[in-house]
């Protein structure tokens, strides 16, 4: 089973692809209308843009793309990682487990953070409090940081033919592991606030990770041998399909959450794909393509960052329109449809970049 898997590789990245969109489509159609019967409704900050139309439309929908994440990592990456050392092999292929349990704990890890964080938040809003508030925001951040810091000194334990990391001391690497998974999940949670921003973004710097994965592992290799590969080149393989996987399960759910959405992912799923992500590019050794890749997702952090530290600065007065970025456009008269359209095309740019550079 195994080394058709790994003879096949392209077929196994449209097979993955098209797993993920399935597995979401069929998931979230009938998970809207389980957390709508359970009121399960986003709340709207009246201070912010004039979305209040959108409140009470089921949020925590995009568990969907986890399921479909969790279920390729089991039924690809699980039978690969656990087979018998070929011979050829320079160390043992506990390394591609360690690798695939690392990107199975920051997806679960910070999308049980974000679940905390949307059910507070729901229960604050029929308690009358304030709207669509969960955990605070220090609170959040010190438990994203240890989560990451936690992660970063597993990840340390990679082999450096894998993770292609600099040679640091190991604190001083967990301690970037930790900034790049915390930067990456608030990136992708503060993109979800538009009607299908955040899931395409997340398919676009996905799939131009997969597509760069997919590239390397049989580059100048006979077909017949792509099933003796040498271990970093598995790896390279496992993290493109389950890229490519993600992808999939994002374009499944635009299904429903593109305008005028019929659900939103929650921060569940924003948190937990945006942690799943950026491990996948740092233990599939490409760490360095995840700042290029993912712009957007910066941009929006910056922006937020920026507005916070100036409002405070000046005693009120604000750098942007709102923060984060989209809603400064979207303050400026621009559609919503519009910002999220521009916004696409930035990340596929940023993509394409990363596929340019990824060689």
């Amino acid at each position: 089973m195994t080394e058709v898997l790994l003879g096949r590789p392209l077929e196994v990245a449209l097979a993955m692809t098209g797993f993920g969109f399935l597995i979401a489509v069929a998931s979230t159609r009938p998970l809207i209308a389980w957390l709508a019967a359970r009121q399960f409704g986003k709340a709207i900050r009246v201070d912010g843009p004039d979305h209040q139309a959108k409140s009470g439309t089921p949020t925590m929908g995009g568990l969907g793309m986890l399921l479909a994440l969790l279920v390729g990592l089991t039924s690809i990456g699980l039978p690969i990682a656990s087979r018998a050392p070929a011979s050829d092999a320079a160390m043992p292929r506990s390394p591609i487990l360690l690798s695939l349990v690392l990107v199975a704990v920051a997806g679960l890890g910070y999308a049980l953070l974000g679940l905390v964080d949307d059910l507070q938040g729901l229960e604050r809003k029929r308690g009358g409090g304030e709207i669509g508030v969960g955990l605070g925001a220090r609170q959040m951040l010190a438990l994203q940081t240890l989560l990451g810091l936690l992660l970063g000194l597993l990840a340390t334990r990679l082999p450096p033919e894998l993770t292609r990391l600099p040679a640091l001391p190991a604190g001083l690497l967990a301690l970037l592991i930790a900034f790049a998974l915390v930067g990456t999940v608030n990136g992708v949670n503060l993109s979800d606030g538009l009607d299908g921003l955040a899931a395409g973004l997340i398919a676009i710097a996905s799939g131009s990770l997969g597509l760069t994965l997919l590239r390397l592992p049989s580059s100048g290799i006979e077909p017949d041998l792509l099933v003796h590969l040498p271990l970093e080149r598995e790896a390279w393989l496992l993290s493109a399909w389950l890229a490519l996987t993600i992808t999939g399960a994002c374009l499944g759910f635009l299904v429903f959450n593109r305008h005028p959405a019929r659900v939103f992912m929650g921060n569940v799923a924003s948190m937990g794909l945006g942690g799943a992500l950026a491990m996948l590019f740092l233990v599939s050794g490409r760490w360095w393509l995840l700042p290029i890749v993912g712009a957007v997702f910066v941009a929006e952090v910056v922006s937020d960052i920026i507005q916070i530290a100036y409002f405070r600065r000046t005693g009120g007065k604000r750098f942007f329109r709102m923060a984060p970025l989209h809603h400064h456009f979207e303050r400026g008269g621009m559609h919503e449809t519009q910002v999220v359209r521009r916004f696409w095309a930035a990340g596929l740019l940023a993509g394409l970049l990363g596929l340019v550079l990824g060689n």
